[in-house]
């Protein structure tokens, strides 16, 4: 079972640092922290000091997650002073997040009534946040996290989101082997069925399982944009005749 995890305490950094490279059986150094390889069960258990009380380990099958591990520590640690959003929020992204945004909503959008899903309207008030992330945990989990100014302005959108939601099982469930075509593919079926909404005072939360060909169908690039050409710097486009 592949693991990763972030442990605090009180270390000797000096006496385990020896330690893991005494069984270590090798070591690489990224971003300026030394990750030491140990072999464990036919595994490799991935180790870094991240800070004086601060380890993470990993048996991930690549190096991809610890060296996201160090990235993260790394970027926790260092001043937001471009953004202030950033700064005040930073600490409720998920850990261990592969990929992660935060946003707030503002003029227009949150003036206009919010958004429409299906005819239905989704309520964004103005000064309400958002935090989505992706992370790994056996499989792709999926989390989006609104924070907004009220408990009842959240409660208005888990209300309309749960209501969306069954909306569309409906539609899945009325286009079924009886009902002929299916509504969605097999992996957006998985999707749908996975999402669970749920409200905590003023934070709506919207979780799922993405499959991972729905993931990666989602992030390819369509073929007819790769068939387009990218017309050289300098050169104006053809006229026509």
């Amino acid at each position: 079972v592949a693991f990763s995890d972030v442990f605090s305490g009180h270390y000797d950094g000096r006496r385990l640092a020896e330690y893991l490279g005494s069984i270590a059986a090798s070591q690489e150094t990224y971003a300026g922290r030394t990750v030491y390889d140990i072999p464990s069960d036919g595994r490799t258990v991935r180790v870094a000091l991240l800070g004086y009380d601060i380890v993470a380990v990993s048996n991930y099958p690549s190096t991809e997650m610890i060296h996201s591990m160090i990235d993260r520590y790394r970027t926790a640690a260092l001043p937001f002073a471009g953004s202030s959003l950033l700064a005040k929020n930073y600490s409720k992204v998920p850990l261990l997040s592969v990929s992660w945004g935060i946003g707030q909503i503002a003029l227009p959008l949150g003036n206009n009534g919010g958004a429409r899903i299906l005819g239905l309207r989704l309520p964004l008030p103005v000064d309400a946040m958002f935090i989505a992330s992706l992370s790994w945990i056996g499989k792709i989990h999926m989390r989006i996290e609104e924070i907004a100014p009220s408990d009842s302005a959240a409660a208005d959108t888990t209300e309309s989101l749960q209501t969306i939601l069954v909306l569309v099982k409906s539609m899945e469930n009325a286009a079924g082997p009886a009902g002929g075509q299916p509504a969605f593919d097999p992996n957006m079926q998985l999707f749908i069925n996975s999402i669970a909404v749920e409200r905590h005072r003023n934070q709506a939360v919207l979780t799922a399982t993405v499959p991972h060909a729905l993931l990666q169908r989602v992030m390819s690039v369509p073929q007819d944009l790769k068939k387009m050409g990218v017309p050289d710097a300098g050169k104006s486009p053809a006229q026509a005749p």
